[in-house]
């Protein structure tokens, strides 16, 4: 939607915040007021034709699409963006985010927004677009947020909860992943685990083999994923599967360091205890 940036500052330049560092740009964040001269500019875009064409009008509406990050300091960027944004949303009574960056998509629900697939989009080459609304015209944003996160907070406790006690039960599994055919402790302690793999054994009565048949397809969907998942996948099957010591070897082999080795292994190990967690 690059080509929309020079028609949209010429109906409104203050439709792009800045943000500087001395004297650099490094980001911009266009909140794009929808009123009719607007609209009939975004309506020559195709990906934004779902959403012009079912939006009903709202006082103080804007859409937040276009954001712009100094690639190089673009991790260092991520709050400052967040902060600038959430200081420009008051003043507002209606927000449509629309965004192909599935690492935005947790930082907007949790900042309040909620999803609104009626403006979804796809691209030609299959790229997804998602849209999350935030509506403050019956609650102003600090009231929604306060109450977003609270109950995020909530909702964390319990699954932190539950999710270290499993993990710690995952990785005892994994770490006897030799031993699983010959010793049934191992696979019975899978079975409590995951009760809701059962199934996938055709019985009640899980063997050694058949838990690390069901392990290694899990991991084996997570390589085959998006590339985060990909190298999480990778580094379960290097580690664990194929066992390879030390654990210097699996990260000198992902070009990470031993700290970060063992930040990913956590995760990955979180990731698997989800996509376990869930029957096929």
């Amino acid at each position: 939607m690059a080509q929309l940036i020079r028609q949209i500052w010429k109906v409104d330049p203050s439709s792009f915040i800045t943000i500087w560092k001395h004297d650099q740009l490094i980001a911009s964040v266009g909140k794009i007021p929808l009123h009719d001269t607007m609209l009939h500019v975004l309506a020559c875009e195709p990906l934004l034709q779902p959403f012009v064409s079912a939006w009903k009008p709202v006082p103080m509406a804007f859409l937040l699409s276009f954001i712009g990050i100094d690639p190089e300091l673009e991790d260092k960027t991520r709050a400052y963006i967040i902060h600038t944004l959430i200081n420009h949303f008051s003043p507002s009574e209606w927000i449509l985010d629309f965004t192909c960056l599935r690492e935005w998509f947790p930082v907007f629900e949790l900042c309040g927004f909620e999803r609104a697939p009626w403006a979804d989009a796809t691209t030609s080459l299959g790229t997804e677009y998602r849209a999350f609304v935030l509506d403050l015209t019956k609650e102003d944003f600090l009231t929604k947020l306060d109450r977003s996160l609270t109950k995020g907070q909530a909702e964390q406790t319990v699954d932190q909860n539950q999710s270290c006690s499993n993990l710690q039960e995952l990785k005892k599994v994994l770490n006897h992943w030799n031993e699983l055919p010959r010793d049934p402790a191992w696979s019975e302690a899978y079975t409590r685990l995951f009760p809701n793999r059962r199934t996938l054994a055709g019985s009640s009565e899980w063997t050694g083999q058949d838990v690390r048949e069901d392990v290694s397809g899990a991991i084996q969907n997570l390589m085959q994923g998006e590339e985060r998942e990909a190298i999480l996948g990778k580094l379960l099957m290097y580690t664990y599967i194929q066992g390879i010591r030390p654990h210097d070897r699996v990260a000198e082999r992902l070009g990470l360091s031993a700290a970060s080795y063992y930040r990913h292994l956590n995760k990955a190990l979180e990731l698997l205890c989800r996509c376990l967690s869930h029957a096929n």
